[in-house]
C-alpha cells in the first residue's frame, strides 16, 4: 500500500514538473501576429499606387531571435521598387523598443483591375525556425476606380465659334468641373479660354463654347482639358482632342483682322493726302489770283464819274 502511495506520489511530482516546464516554455516561447494596419489609398485605384503598412506584433521577444517577412503579391498588385522580402535581426531590439515591426509597401495596381476585393499575400517566420519552415496569410484589399469617362463631340461651329458638347459616360459623377483650352500650336482661344461646368454626373452632357482662331492650316486638332473632382476628393485632368474646320471667314482671324486694319489706315492716310494736296493748289490759285492788277476803268464808268 505504501509502495503504490509513493507511486502516485512521484507520478504526480512528475506530472506537476513537466505542466510548469511546458508553461514557462508557452510562455517564453515566440508568438507573431501581422495586421494589415493601413491603406493609402481606401479604395485603392486601377492604374495607380497604393500604399499598404503591416504590423508585426511579439518581435520584442528575444527566442524569436528575428524575423523574416515577404510580400507574395498577385494580380492586380506589382511592386515597382525595392525588395519583397524584409527582415529584422534579433538584436535590433531592446527593452525601449515597441514590441511591434512596422513595414511599408509601395505597389502598383494594374490598370486592368476590377472594381471590389483583391488579395494581397504574405508569408512570415521567426529566424529561430531553420528548417525554412513559414506561416501564411492574406488580407484584403479594396478596389474601386473613383475616375470617370469622358466622350466629346463638336456639336457646332459658326465662323470663330466652336461648340463642344461632352459627356460624362463613365459611372461615378465629375465635381466641379472646368473646360480650357491650353496654349497649342494650331489653335488659340480668344476671350476666356475655360469655362466652368460644375457637377456633372454620370450620363449626363454639357455644352461649352469657345471663339478660336486657327494659327496654322496644318492641322486641325483642336487640344482641350477637362478638370474635375473625383468621387474620393483627388483633383484629376482629362486631356482629350477634337478635329476643328473652323469657316473661311475665321481662318487666320487674327493676322487677317491685323492686316485690313493696316489696310484701311493706309487708305485713310491716303485720302488725307489727297485732300490736304488738292486744298493747297486751290489755296495757291487764290492767292495767285489776289496778286494780278486791277484792270482800267470803263469808259461808261469815267463818264459817270464826270457827271456827278
Amino acid at each position: 500500500m505504501k509502495r503504490k502511495n509513493l507511486f502516485w506520489l512521484i507520478m504526480g511530482l512528475v506530472l506537476g514538473l513537466t505542466s510548469m516546464n511546458f508553461a514557462a516554455a508557452e510562455s517564453n516561447s515566440c508568438n507573431l501576429e501581422v495586421t494589415l494596419l493601413s491603406q493609402d489609398p481606401y479604395p485603392a485605384m486601377p492604374g495607380s499606387y497604393v500604399d499598404l503598412v503591416f504590423q508585426v506584433t511579439g518581435v520584442q521577444n528575444p527566442q524569436c531571435e528575428g524575423v523574416n517577412f515577404e510580400l507574395v503579391p498577385t494580380f492586380p498588385f506589382s511592386l515597382d521598387e525595392g525588395e519583397y522580402e524584409r527582415s529584422l535581426e534579433g538584436d535590433t531590439w531592446n527593452e525601449n523598443n515597441n514590441n511591434y515591426w512596422l513595414i511599408n509597401y509601395k505597389l502598383r495596381v494594374d490598370e486592368d483591375a476590377l472594381d471590389g476585393i483583391s488579395e494581397i499575400g504574405i508569408k512570415y517566420a521567426p529566424k529561430y525556425l531553420s528548417d525554412g519552415s513559414e506561416y501564411t496569410q492574406t488580407f484584403d484589399v479594396e478596389v474601386e476606380d473613383a475616375r470617370t469617362t469622358f466622350d466629346a463631340v463638336i456639336q457646332e461651329t459658326s465662323g470663330s465659334e466652336v461648340s463642344i458638347a461632352i459627356a460624362n459616360s463613365g459611372k461615378n459623377t465629375a465635381n466641379s468641373m472646368i473646360v480650357k483650352i491650353p496654349e497649342q500650336e494650331y489653335f488659340s482661344a480668344s476671350g476666356t479660354d475655360g469655362q466652368m461646368v460644375g457637377n456633372l454626373e454620370s450620363g449626363d452632357y454639357t455644352i461649352v463654347s469657345f471663339s478660336l482662331n486657327q494659327i496654322s492650316k496644318d492641322d486641325d486638332t483642336l487640344r482641350f482639358e477637362i478638370y474635375y473632382t473625383d468621387s474620393i476628393g483627388e483633383r484629376r485632368i482629362v486631356n482629350m482632342e477634337l478635329p476643328v474646320e473652323l469657316t473661311s471667314t475665321s481662318m487666320f482671324d487674327s493676322t487677317t483682322s491685323t492686316q485690313t486694319s493696316s489696310g484701311m489706315q493706309w487708305y485713310i492716310l491716303a485720302i488725307v493726302v489727297v485732300v490736304l494736296g488738292a486744298g493747297f493748289l486751290i489755296f495757291k490759285e487764290y492767292k495767285k489770283e489776289k496778286k494780278k492788277p486791277s484792270k482800267e476803268t470803263p469808259e461808261w464808268a469815267k463818264s459817270e464819274k464826270e457827271k456827278k
